[in-house]
């Protein structure tokens, strides 16, 4: 393990989508690192790379996508080296991961209670009895009620919240170290968006899990991180503590993004979005990715690549890809 003792370490990711329009830089030099038992948020618009990142953790990009370098370390373990018998024993036991549509990701043709059986069978040398068990506890630990008549109940019973529901159970049946949650309260109401996310921080202090939690909406990171990692096409553009973030951005993308964001009560608040679009992933431009975007663009801006820079506050950690804050570079990505 080293020595920072991060359960999870990103270190210049890069995955891309070989096409017939070109090559897609969907993940462009990523990095970033998670301590056990910490919420990191990871937010940003859609398109921005977010599911990309979680599912090159795991390594399930589908074709055309291929991780093209970088390191993933998992408890020191670098994933990338691993044979795919290995990475098999991996998913779900070690790192769980919840989808964002429960729709697709849940079969319609096998009751949850065998689903969640078979995972836990795929990963434990227990008997069905006891598989079985271990499935109607996990669904009581997600406060579905009757849990033992429901675990013998298709997906199509169980509505859009339940079905979430069902996803955490599923993906913590092995208990893993790590959990990914793919924008998980999308299609749900406020009510139960809510629930869902004190669930999760009582399944965090219940299971002591480390959790990505990658979301668009910066009032569940606001609820729920300890950090927030924000994208934009294919890059972190801004990294520190939720605070720090949310109370002080200093990228013009992360305050274009707060300031697009409704807040309770804002009567007098208005609402000013983000003028133009990401840019093409298969045709990016030189410099900054946010340049043709920006108002506070400067010539040096499309020049080059921009690096990482420290923003002087008083929180460590605290990182902008931004040239407003050129003269204190970032000299090692590993504590972000």
């Amino acid at each position: 393990m080293p020595a920072s003792q991060n359960i999870l370490e990103i270190q210049d990711l890069r995955t891309f989508f070989y096409t017939s329009r070109g090559v897609v830089k969907a993940v462009n030099n990523v990095s970033f690192a998670v301590k056990p038992g910490e919420i990191l948020g990871i937010a940003g618009e859609s398109g921005s790379g977010k599911t990309v990142v979680a599912l090159s953790i795991l390594r399930l990009i589908p074709f055309p996508g291929k991780i093209v370098s970088g390191e993933i370390f998992y408890k020191g373990e670098e994933l990338l080296r691993k044979p795919p018998s290995e990475m098999v024993k991996i998913r779900g036991a070690e790192i769980g991961m919840i989808f964002q549509d429960p729709m697709s990701s849940l079969n319609p043709v096998f009751t949850i209670g065998k689903q969640i059986v078979s995972a836990i069978q795929a990963h434990q040398k227990v008997s069905k009895e006891k598989a079985l068990e271990e499935a109607i506890r996990m669904v009581k630990a997600v406060n579905i009620p009757d849990p033992e008549r429901r675990v013998n109940a298709f997906q199509h019973e169980f509505s859009g919240g339940m079905k979430q529901r069902v996803m955490i159970a599923l993906a913590l049946s092995c208990h893993p170290r790590v959990l990914i949650a793919d924008n998980p309260t999308t299609a749900l109401d406020s009510t139960i968006q809510l629930q869902f996310l004190n669930l999760i921080l009582d399944l965090r202090k219940t299971y002591g899990m480390t959790i990505l939690y990658i979301t668009h909406d910066f009032g569940i990171a606001a609820k729920l991180c300890d950090r927030v990692a924000v994208l934009y096409a294919g890059e972190i553009i801004e990294i520190g503590s939720v605070f720090d973030v949310l109370k002080s951005p200093k990228h013009p993308y992360t305050r274009g993004l707060i300031d697009s964001y409704p807040t309770p009560g804002m009567r007098q608040k208005r609402i000013h979005p983000i003028e133009g679009k990401q840019p093409d992933l298969a045709f990016l431009p030189l410099g900054c990715r946010f340049a043709p975007r920006c108002k506070l663009v400067m010539p040096d801006c499309l020049a080059a690549d921009i690096e990482f820079f420290e923003t002087g506050t008083e929180e460590k950690g605290h990182g902008v890809r931004c040239l407003l804050y050129k003269g204190r570079k970032i000299e090692s990505r590993k504590s972000l």
